[in-house]
């Protein structure tokens, strides 16, 4: 099994983003750019917007300079399980990055509580972040080679 950069988004955007990358405008088909709080309508995020195909080549290619390929294609057998844990490190850190300045509004009794995301993307970045060093520390310590892709070399630049 191989990824491509399509695959690859298709694995960020439903298994690890899920409802998130709705939230988050990264989607085909964006959430509303807008919400009411009462009769005032606030953006959904004030991080600007961003293409889908954009945020997940970012992704993508921070995973892929981390482990020392290209492109999807490149990336061995033995390496996927290290280019997902990373992704998911990746993605919530995207969610994290994106949505640091959207703030909480209060008008009366509305609230529009739009930092949740960004408490949300935290949690799950720490989650990722520890997911990824239990299960890859060793194992790249271990088999760590001089070759200039090898994906445990890369996996160590994190550390």
């Amino acid at each position: 099994m191989s990824y491509t950069y399509e695959t690859f988004r298709d694995f960020l955007e439903v298994e690890v983003l899920q409802s998130t990358a709705a939230q988050m405008g990264w989607v085909d088909t964006p959430a509303p750019a807008y919400v009411g709080v009462g009769t005032v309508q606030f953006p959904t995020s004030i991080s600007g917007p961003r293409t889908a195909q954009g945020v997940y080549d970012s992704i993508t290619n921070e995973v892929l300079l981390q482990l020392g390929f290209s492109t999807p294609e490149e990336v061995p057998d033995e390496a996927l399980l290290a280019m997902r844990s990373l992704g998911r490190v990746e993605a919530w850190r995207a969610v994290a990055f994106n949505t640091m300045a959207d703030f909480d509004i209060n008008m009366g009794d509305s609230v529009l509580s739009r930092s949740q995301v960004h408490k949300t993307a935290l949690s799950q970045l720490t989650l990722a972040e520890s997911e990824h060093d239990s299960n890859f520390v060793t194992a790249a310590e271990s088999i760590r080679t001089p070759r200039a892709n090898s994906y445990a070399a890369g996996i160590t630049v994190r550390w």
